[in-house]
C-alpha cells in the first residue's frame, strides 16, 4: 500500500516526495502547501544528508530522531482511487495505546520537573529563615551600637562642656590693656607697675605678663593673675580712674590717649582631641521651641574669607538638605559673599538657598569699609528664610561696636481675632421671582432719567428687602482640619498611647524605639492626609480660577489681609473708633488735594500755540437695548456694589427684562443733560501703598461706584473712543487706555530710539516725569473746555458737565460710613470715565514739546534729548522741561520734583564726566521769568536728581541700557518663586505646578522682553539658568532622572519655551509685520547702497556700534 500525506490526504510519489516527522513519524508532501516551509527550506532538506524536521502539531513533545524523505520506488505507482479497506476496532486501539505511551512519557518529564522544583523551594525556605535571623542579629547589634552612640555623645557634650567651663575659668584670670605703646620687655614690666600704681593695687597678684603681637606701636598687654578675684578688683577699680598713656610712661608725657582696660576676654575656637565633621566647622544648627509650641531650625554659619567658596556652597547645601523639609528654618550668619556684586558665585549662592525653599530677607548693605580711598558698601552679613506660619521682618541696623551693621529677624504669628460679623444670605429663587414680576415697561414711557433710576433703586430695593436675611459668622483662629480621616486619629492614638508608656519608663529603650517609630509613621501619615487632600481640593476647583488662585496663594503664603483688618489693626490702636477712622480718611483725601492745588490762576502760555481744536463733533448715536445687553453680560460679578446696593450678579440674571429700561435712562440721560445725582455719590475704600501704616497719607482713595453708573459710562466711554479713533483726535504719543496699544509697544519704541541714538554717537538725556495726584487735580472747567477742543459738544458736553458737577464721596470702614464729602476738582479713581478724562486733559502736552521725544502712558511720561555732546542734549531738553513746567501750571498739574529724575545715557567712550543739572522752576520763579530762555537767569529753585538707573513702566532702566539691573530683577522674582516651588511641589500635582508657573514665571519674563531681550547672551543666561531650576522643580522625579543627562530637554517636555527662543517669537510676533521696517523690493538689489539679505524686503543698515546692532532693523533679520 502507497503511504499518504496526513495533510490533504493523498500519496506519496516519486514526484511528489514526502517528509517523515522526527517525532510522530507522520508524513506530509514536501511541499511549501503541507510541510509550511519556504522553497530555500526545501532544498536545503533535499541537500542534505541527515536531517531533522518536525511537524507544527508535535514540536516540543517527543525526543527527536532523524528524518528521512520518502522516495517510493518504479514500481509503485500513484493510484488515488485504488480503495483501501481498514480495520476501525484495531486503528483505535493502536492510536490508544500510543497516546497512552506518549503520556507517560510526558507525565513522567512533568513529575520530575516538580520533584526538582520542590527541592530548590526547600532551599530558599531554609536561606530564608537564615536571613530572617541575620536580621534580627544586626538590628540587635544596631540597637546596641546606637545606644552606645547616644551615650558617648551625651559624654562628647559634658567633655565639651567641661572644657568650655575650663577655658572660661582660665579667661577669668587674664585681662588685657591696649592702646599703650611699648616696644621692650622691660617697657612693659614698668607699664604694668604704673598701673598698678595709679589703681592702688599691689603688682604681687600678677602671675606672669606678655605682649601679643608686635604690629603696631600700640600693643596689647595680656596680664595673668594669681586668681580671678585679683582680675575683678582691677576692673572694678579701672572704672572710676582715668589713664593715659603720659600717667604710666615717662617717656610719652605729650600722649593723652586713654588706655584701655578690657573687662571681657575674647574666647578662641580650639580644635578638641575626637574629629569633627567638615561642615560643623562652619555651621552650627540649633532646634528652638517657643512657649507657644512653634519650633524652627536655626542655622549660624560664618564663611572664612579665605576659604572655598564653591567647597561652602557644597557643604552648606549637605547641611540644610539633612533637615526637615517641612520644618521652618532660618539661616543667618556672616558669609563674606557679597550679595551685591553681580558674579557667578553670588548667582549660585542664591538659586542654591532658593531651591532649598529659603527666601532672601537682608538685600541692603551690612558693612562698611574704607578700601584704597574709597568707602565701600557690601551685604556679606545673610538671613535666609523658611517659614509657612510666621510673619518675617528683616532689618540692618548700624551700630558703633564694629564695621558690621547688626542683622535682626522678627518672626510675628498672625492669629486672628474672634470678630463677629454679619452676613447677608440671599433667597435667589424668591429673588429672581419677585425681579421677574416687576413691570420694568412702565419706565418705556418716562422722560425724566431721575425717575427711571429711582424707580430701578426702589424695585431693587424692595426685592432684597423680602429676600434676604442676616446671620452671624464668628472669624477664629480655629483650623478646619478636613484632611483628618479614620486612619489619622487611629496612628495618632496608638502614638499618643506609647508616649504616655514611654514617660513613665524613660529609660527604657524599647519603648523609646517603639515610641519613635509609630511618631515617625504618625507624622508620615498625617503629611500625606495633608498632601492628599490639598490635590483633591486642587483638582476639584481646578476649573474655577479664582478658587484655585485662593488655594495656590493659600500654599505660597501670600494670604492678603482684608482691608478692613488693615485699617484697624493701624488706627484702633489709639482708641479711635470706626466712625472716627472713616471721618479721618475722608478729611485727609480732601485735604491732601487742597493742600497741593495751586492758587495761581495767570496763565504762562498762550493757549493758541499748543490747543488745536477739531472741526469736527460728535453725534452720540441713541442706545439700544443690544448695546446694553452686550455691557451687562460683561460685567464683573465679583464687584462689590456701589452705594444703591445693586448688584451685578441680579443685573446678569435679569437682563433681557432691563436692558430697555437701562437704555431709555441713559438716551434720556443725555437729552436732558442730567446724571442722577444718585449715582454720583462713590463708596471709597483706603487702600495701603507704602510707607507707616499708621499715616493716612500713605492710603490711596479707590472709588466704588454703583454697577448703573457704570453702564452708563462704560456706554459712553465706548462711543467716545470710537470717534477719538475714528477722528485721529489722540495723538500717536499716547499709549494708556487706547485700543491696541499698551506698554510693551512704548517701551518698544522708546529702547529703538535710544539704540538709534546712542549708534549715531549721540548723548542722551531722559527725564522721568512724576504729577502728584495727577488724576484727583484735574480742573473740571479747564476739563470741558478740552473736551470741547477735541469735539465732544452739544448735549453730550453738557452731560459731561452735569456728571462733574457736585460729586461726593464717603469713606467705608467695616460696616460703618464716615459723613458725605464733597469733590470739587478731579475724577474718582475707579470710574469708567476717569482714564478718558485724563488722556484728553494731556493730549496736548505733546504739542509744547518741539527738542525732544515725548512718551505718554496716562500719566507717566518722559522726555528724551539727544546731542552731539552732553552740554547740547542738557540744553535742549532744559528748554522742553521749562515748556513743560509753564503747561503743567497753567492746567494746575502739580510736578513732584523729589521723584522726578533725570538719567544721562551714553556709550563708554563717548560718555562725559560732567554731571548734567537739570533745574525744576517753581511758579515764582516761571511768573518772573516768562519771556526768558533761563539761560543766564540765577535762582534758587531745585534741581532734579540725577540716577544711574530708574524703574520705568516695569523695567529697570540703566544709563548704559545693558538691563543688567532689570535682569537682576527679574532673578530675584523667579528665585522667590523656586523656593516657594520647592516648598509646595509634594503638596500639588504636576500639572497644576506647571500651570502655575506659566501664570507666575512665564508673566514676568514675557513683560518687556521685546526691549530687554537685546542685550548680551551672558546676562540672558542667568534667566535661562533659573527657568531650568525651576523646570527640574516642576516635573517628576521620574522625569528628572530620565533626563538627567540633558535636562534642557525639559524645555520640550514641558513645551516651555527657553529665554533666547521666546525672545525671537516675540520680536517677530510684534514686529516682523512692522510696516516701518519694510520696504518694497521693487528695485535691483545691487543699486541700493544699504547692504540686503538676498530678496528679501527687510533692509539691513549698517551700523557703528553694538547698540545700532540691537536695532529692530538689524535685529528682525537675525530670527527670520
Amino acid at each position: 500500500m502507497s503511504k499518504k500525506c496526513d495533510i490533504c490526504d493523498r500519496s506519496i510519489t516519486k514526484s511528489t516526495p514526502g517528509l517523515e516527522c522526527s517525532k510522530c513519524e507522520r508524513i506530509v508532501h514536501l511541499n511549501t502547501k503541507c510541510a509550511g516551509l519556504t522553497n530555500k527550506q526545501i532544498a536545503a532538506l533535499k541537500a542534505a544528508t541527515s536531517l531533522e524536521w518536525t511537524c507544527r502539531e508535535c514540536q516540543n513533545e517527543l525526543p527527536r530522531r532523524n528524518s528521512t524523505i520518502i522516495v517510493p520506488e518504479d514500481k509503485e505507482e500513484e493510484d488515488d482511487d485504488t480503495p483501501v479497506q481498514i480495520n476501525a476496532k484495531k486503528l483505535l486501539e493502536n492510536i490508544s495505546k500510543e497516546v497512552q505511551k506518549a503520556i507517560k512519557l510526558e507525565m513522567r518529564e512533568v513529575h520530575e520537573s516538580l520533584q526538582f522544583h520542590t527541592a530548590k523551594l526547600d532551599e530558599v525556605v531554609e536561606c530564608m529563615e537564615v536571613f530572617r535571623k541575620n536580621i534580627k542579629d544586626l538590628e540587635r547589634k544596631n540597637q546596641t551600637l546606637t545606644n552606645k552612640n547616644i551615650n558617648l555623645e551625651n559624654r562628647i557634650g559634658a567633655m565639651e562642656q567641661r572644657i568650655q567651663e575650663l577655658e572660661q575659668e582660665k579667661l577669668n584670670k587674664y585681662l588685657e590693656i591696649a592702646n599703650v605703646p611699648t616696644k621692650t620687655v622691660e617697657e612693659m614690666k614698668q607699664v604694668i607697675n604704673n598701673i598698678a600704681a595709679k589703681l592702688k593695687q599691689p603688682k604681687e597678684e600678677i602671675k606672669s605678663r606678655r605682649i601679643q603681637g608686635q604690629k603696631d606701636l600700640s600693643s596689647k598687654i595680656l596680664v595673668e593673675f594669681k586668681d580671678e578675684d585679683f582680675q575683678e578688683k582691677w576692673i572694678n577699680t579701672g572704672r572710676n580712674v582715668n589713664i593715659t598713656v603720659a600717667d604710666i610712661n615717662p617717656n610719652e608725657q605729650n600722649n593723652n590717649n586713654p588706655v584701655y582696660i578690657r573687662e571681657s576676654m575674647t574666647k578662641y575656637n580650639k580644635q578638641l582631641f575626637w574629629n569633627t565633621k567638615q561642615e560643623l566647622k562652619i555651621t552650627k544648627k540649633f532646634k528652638i521651641t517657643t512657649q507657644s509650641n512653634y519650633s524652627a531650625n536655626l542655622c549660624a554659619i560664618y564663611r572664612p574669607p579665605n576659604s572655598s567658596k564653591r567647597l561652602f556652597i557644597d557643604e552648606l547645601k549637605t547641611v540644610i538638605e539633612q533637615l526637615n523639609k517641612h520644618s521652618d528654618l532660618f539661616l543667618l550668619g556672616d558669609v563674606n559673599i557679597d550679595l551685591k556684586l553681580d558674579n557667578p558665585i553670588a548667582h549660585c549662592y542664591n538659586n542654591t538657598l532658593h531651591g532649598l525653599g529659603l527666601m532672601c530677607g537682608i538685600k541692603e548693605y551690612t558693612r562698611i569699609e574704607l578700601s584704597k580711598r574709597s568707602l565701600s558698601k557690601t551685604c556679606i552679613d545673610h538671613i535666609y528664610a523658611r517659614s509657612s506660619s510666621q510673619d518675617l521682618f528683616t532689618s540692618a541696623i548700624g551700630t558703633t561696636l564694629a564695621d558690621h551693621r547688626t542683622v535682626l529677624i522678627a518672626c510675628v504669628g498672625s492669629p486672628t481675632q474672634d470678630i463677629t460679623k454679619y452676613k447677608i444670605r440671599f433667597n435667589y429663587s424668591k429673588l429672581n421671582k419677585l425681579l421677574d414680576e416687576v413691570k420694568w415697561e412702565r419706565t418705556h414711557d418716562m422722560s425724566c432719567p431721575i425717575m427711571i433710576n429711582n424707580f430701578i433703586c426702589n424695585n431693587f430695593r424692595e426685592c432684597y428687602a423680602k429676600s434676604r436675611s442676616q446671620f452671624k459668622i464668628r472669624n477664629t483662629s480655629r483650623k478646619n482640619n478636613h484632611w483628618v480621616t479614620d486612619k489619622v486619629i487611629k496612628v495618632s492614638q496608638y502614638r499618643d498611647e506609647l508616649f504616655l508608656k514611654y514617660i513613665k519608663d524613660p529609660n527604657n529603650k524599647i519603648l523609646k524605639r517603639d515610641y519613635n517609630k509609630s511618631r515617625n509613621y504618625a507624622n508620615r501619615i498625617i503629611r500625606n492626609a495633608k498632601n492628599q487632600h490639598l490635590k483633591n481640593e486642587i483638582i476639584l476647583n481646578k476649573r474655577d480660577p479664582r478658587k484655585l488662585w485662593q488655594i495656590l496663594n493659600r500654599i505660597t503664603g501670600k494670604i492678603k489681609k482684608s482691608i478692613d483688618d488693615t485699617l484697624l489693626s493701624a488706627f484702633k490702636k489709639n482708641g479711635n473708633t470706626n466712625k472716627n477712622i472713616a471721618n479721618n480718611f475722608a478729611n485727609s483725601f480732601v485735604n491732601s488735594v487742597q493742600d497741593i492745588m495751586p492758587k495761581c490762576s495767570i496763565p504762562l502760555l498762550n493757549k493758541s500755540s499748543y490747543a488745536m481744536p477739531v472741526n469736527v463733533s460728535m453725534r452720540l448715536k441713541p442706545a439700544d437695548s443690544k448695546s446694553v445687553e452686550t455691557i451687562i453680560k460683561n460685567l464683573n460679578i465679583n464687584k462689590a456694589p456701589g452705594k444703591d446696593g445693586i448688584r451685578a450678579i441680579d443685573l446678569k440674571r435679569l437682563c433681557k427684562n432691563i436692558t430697555s429700561t437701562i437704555a431709555n435712562l441713559i438716551n434720556q440721560s443725555i437729552i436732558n443733560q442730567k446724571h442722577p445725582a444718585s449715582l454720583k455719590i462713590g463708596i471709597v475704600r483706603p487702600i495701603y501703598k507704602k510707607g507707616n501704616q499708621n499715616e493716612y497719607e500713605n492710603y490711596r482713595p479707590i472709588t466704588i461706584l454703583p454697577v448703573i453708573d457704570k453702564i452708563v459710562e462704560k456706554y459712553i466711554c465706548k462711543e467716545i473712543n470710537n470717534f477719538y479713533n475714528k477722528n485721529n483726535i489722540i495723538n500717536k504719543q499716547q499709549f494708556g487706555f487706547q485700543p491696541h496699544r499698551n506698554t510693551t509697544q512704548l517701551l518698544t519704541k522708546f529702547t529703538d530710539s535710544i539704540f538709534k541714538h546712542l549708534d549715531e554717537k549721540k548723548h542722551v538725556m531722559v527725564v522721568f516725569i512724576d504729577y502728584t495726584k495727577a488724576f484727583d487735580t484735574l480742573r473740571h472747567k479747564i476739563l470741558l473746555n478740552k473736551l470741547d477742543d477735541n469735539g465732544i459738544r452739544g448735549n453730550l458736553l453738557g452731560w459731561c458737565k452735569n456728571y462733574l458737577e457736585e460729586r461726593s464721596f464717603i469713606v467705608k470702614v467695616g460696616d460703618v460710613e464716615s459723613d458725605e464729602t464733597r469733590v470739587t476738582e478731579g475724577t474718582a479713581q475707579g470710574s469708567v470715565l476717569g482714564p478718558l478724562h485724563y488722556i484728553t486733559y494731556v493730549n496736548d502736552l505733546s504739542n509744547i514739546i518741539q527738542h525732544c521725544e515725548i512718551y505718554q502712558f496716562a500719566d507717566d511720561t518722559c522726555l528724551v534729548s539727544k546731542g552731539s555732546n552732553a552740554e547740547e542734549a542738557l540744553s535742549w531738553l532744559q528748554k522742553d522741561f521749562n515748556l513743560l513746567l509753564r503747561w503743567s501750571h497753567d492746567a494746575g498739574l502739580v510736578l513732584n520734583a523729589n521723584k522726578t529724575k533725570l538719567m544721562y545715557i551714553s556709550t563708554s567712550q563717548n560718555r562725559s564726566e560732567i554731571l548734567p543739572c537739570l533745574i525744576s522752576h517753581n511758579h515764582e520763579c516761571l511768573h518772573k521769568f516768562n519771556n526768558s530762555s533761563f539761560q543766564n537767569v540765577k535762582c534758587h529753585c531745585k534741581s532734579i536728581d540725577v540716577v544711574s538707573k530708574q524703574t520705568y513702566l516695569g523695567l529697570v532702566i540703566d544709563n548704559r541700557l545693558n538691563w543688567k539691573d532689570h535682569i537682576n530683577h527679574i532673578c530675584d522674582k523667579l528665585r522667590a518663586i523656586l523656593a516657594k516651588f520647592s516648598v509646595m511641589k509634594w503638596s500639588i500635582p504636576y500639572s497644576i505646578r506647571l500651570q502655575l508657573y506659566k501664570s507666575l514665571a512665564e508673566s514676568i519674563i514675557s513683560y518687556g522682553l521685546s526691549s530687554y531681550g537685546r542685550t548680551y547672551k551672558t546676562h540672558l543666561n542667568k534667566i535661562y539658568t533659573l527657568q531650568l531650576r525651576l523646570l527640574k522643580e516642576i516635573v517628576p522625579i521620574n522625569i528628572k532622572n530620565k533626563f538627567r543627562n540633558d535636562y534642557h530637554q525639559l524645555f520640550e517636555h514641558c513645551k516651555i519655551m527657553p529665554i533666547h527662543d521666546k525672545i525671537k517669537l516675540t520680536l517677530l510676533s510684534e514686529e516682523y509685520f512692522n510696516d516701518k521696517l519694510k520696504i518694497l523690493n521693487k528695485v535691483d538689489p545691487n543699486s541700493i547702497i544699504t547692504r540686503q539679505k538676498s530678496n528679501a524686503i527687510l533692509l539691513l543698515p549698517k551700523y557703528n556700534n553694538l547698540y545700532g546692532k540691537r536695532k529692530l532693523h538689524n535685529t528682525i533679520h537675525l530670527v527670520t
